[in-house]
């Protein structure tokens, strides 16, 4: 660890000659031998990352291009501090310049900050509430708008073609409930309360877009797209992560999907929903990449012309065998 430490300490990268390498770059052979949490607190001791030449630190520019909701519930019942609420929901005035609006519902409060990016949004007002019953905050652009909008009525709802999105995934969770992030397609992240249930239910985009961070201390949850506003609630610590920072460090990022920099807060993957109820918090994943899924079939199938290798080698030698012979067998191309 001291050789680490003079390393760093002189702005060099992290080689070492005559070591095995990892992504091009020299590793050290003390790796292995030190705990990754040893090694993520001496790389934060000294604001270092491997491989990189200079000891000072990057700050990125925050991302302003989406609306910032927040919502955090009591599971105690206990009352909504109304400043709390307010002052998370003033600090995403950097997300969204457009209006800043909140809302408590006894134990559960609500806050959003406005970022006006589609025609639909004009008029668009959030935390919004649906038949005294649903209640949204999002950050959303929907795509196959129409689409949606023409599956709804089959479930007895209806909806304005010009509707903002927000009001699109209310009505769709109001039609099919948990379901419906089947019939959703676009960048989203949103929480909806279900005021008859007691059930909050939340989802993140297939891809993940749009962030999603949450944080479950004691009785409380507190759900935001930015990380910071999270933060600055007071049961949440700043105890960071140190097995995610040293992950951070070594490989250029988390290995566990739900992970953050900080040991309270979690992020909710891309294409999964959050349902807290009760007290519990269960994470789902509602879709796969169907490429992936594919493939994952083939890997554990059994050639139906062999039977011996898997089916998806076979299908890899048939497409090859198949590309060299039209290549073979092509002509060349005309002048």
């Amino acid at each position: 660890m001291k050789q680490l430490q003079d390393k760093f300490s002189a702005g060099e990268a992290w080689t070492w000659p005559g070591q095995s390498k990892w992504r091009g770059r020299e590793v050290c052979p003390h790796i292995h031998q030190v705990s990754r949490a040893s090694l993520a607190a001496e790389c934060i001791k000294l604001k270092l990352r491997p491989g990189r030449p200079s000891c000072e630190r990057q700050v990125r520019p925050r991302c302003v291009d989406l609306s910032g909701f927040v919502c955090i519930m009591h599971g105690d019942n206990a009352p909504m501090e109304r400043e709390l609420l307010q002052s998370l929901t003033d600090f995403l005035s950097f997300r969204g310049p457009d209006g800043q609006n909140f809302w408590i519902d006894g134990s559960l409060g609500m806050g959003h900050s406005l970022l006006r990016t589609t025609h639909e949004s004009k008029k668009e007002q959030q935390p919004l509430g649906l038949e005294e019953r649903y209640s949204i905050v999002a950050d959303a652009r929907l795509d196959a708008r129409e689409e949606l909008i023409a599956l709804l009525p089959s479930a007895g709802l209806e909806a304005r073609s010009t509707a903002p999105d927000c009001e699109l995934i209310l009505r769709a969770y109001a039609a099919w409930g948990e379901a419906c992030v089947h019939h959703l397609s676009g960048d989203f992240s949103f929480v909806v309360w279900d005021k008859k249930q007691k059930k909050l239910f939340c989802a993140r985009d297939h891809f993940g877009s749009k962030p999603f961070y949450y944080a479950s201390v004691g009785s409380q949850l507190v759900l935001s797209n930015t990380l910071d506003c999270v933060r600055r609630h007071p049961v949440v610590s700043d105890r960071l992560n140190d097995l995610a920072i040293a992950d951070f460090l070594l490989f250029d990022r988390i290995l566990e999907p739900g992970a953050t920099s900080f040991a309270d807060i979690r992020r909710l993957p891309p294409a999964h929903t959050l349902v807290y109820e009760e007290g519990n918090i269960s994470v789902r994943r509602f879709w796969t990449l169907p490429v992936l899924r594919a493939t994952s079939k083939l890997s554990t199938a059994r050639c139906g012309k062999c039977g011996a290798k898997p089916a998806a080698r076979c299908a890899a030698l048939t497409i090859t065998r198949d590309v060299v012979r039209s290549k073979k067998g092509a002509s060349p191309r005309s002048q």
